[in-house]
């Protein structure tokens, strides 16, 4: 068998031999006992003791979730999201400072207990508060009792020419009405409480009713009725 591995190292062309003096180094007995001693040099794996059936579950799904992350759809899908996510957050956040109430009006009419009641800002000024809060109340209908009690105090503001009523304004418009006058303070409290209740879709209970009721009559007494 002939070969380039087979020819004598001067047959080579450009090939020199190497006389240089290689120098063996050798660690010291004491400095190499202290390397066997520290971690950072103790490569060795080590030797995990058997995982409860818990973490095998936890590896196993943590598994599955890094596969799935892997497939070429689901990895374009969580890009998009990072890009999508972002724009409808700051999208829900304008909506909620001009006014979110405006545009998620229907919505919250059509989740309403009693269908018939379908009172909204644009006709305070056709609505006998006195009859249907009463109705309201009999029938354990805290949550719409509280929406009359703030349509209510919309109608008394108005009245009294401390805001500028149109059914285009929004919460928000009618607090920068009030910026700066001694209801403004109060107004925020009960505009919390109404939007919590109403928007927030949350279930008033009779004593919380109450509690309700109370800040909105002392308002009244503030407004002057």
């Amino acid at each position: 068998m002939t070969g380039i591995l087979y020819l004598p190292v001067h047959a080579l062309p450009g090939w020199k031999l190497d006389s240089s003096q290689v120098e063996v180094r050798k660690i010291p007995a004491q400095n190499l006992a202290a390397y066997k001693q520290d971690k950072s040099f103790q490569y060795r794996q080590q030797v995990t003791e058997g995982m409860s059936l818990w973490e095998r579950f936890w590896q196993y799904f943590w598994q599955k979730v890094n596969e799935l992350m892997q497939q070429k759809g689901v990895e374009i899908a969580m890009k998009v999201l990072m890009y999508v996510a972002p724009v409808l957050i700051f999208i829900f956040a304008i909506l909620r400072f001009i006014g979110m109430e405006k545009v998620m009006l229907w919505i919250s009419a059509n989740k309403i207990n009693n269908p018939a009641f379908s009172i909204s800002e644009d006709n305070i000024y056709g609505i006998d508060f006195s009859q249907a809060l009463e109705d309201a109340v009999s029938q354990g209908r805290y949550r719409d009792a509280t929406r009359l009690h703030y349509l209510k105090t919309l109608r008394l503001l108005a009245d009294k020419g401390r805001i500028n009523w149109t059914k285009q304004k929004t919460n928000i418009d009618f607090a920068r009405d009030l910026g700066g006058s001694e209801l403004a303070h109060s107004f925020a409290d009960i505009t919390r409480l109404y939007e919590y209740a109403w928007y927030g879709e949350f279930a008033v209970s009779e004593p919380e009713y109450i509690h309700v009721r109370d800040y909105f009559n002392h308002f009244e007494k503030q407004i002057g009725t």
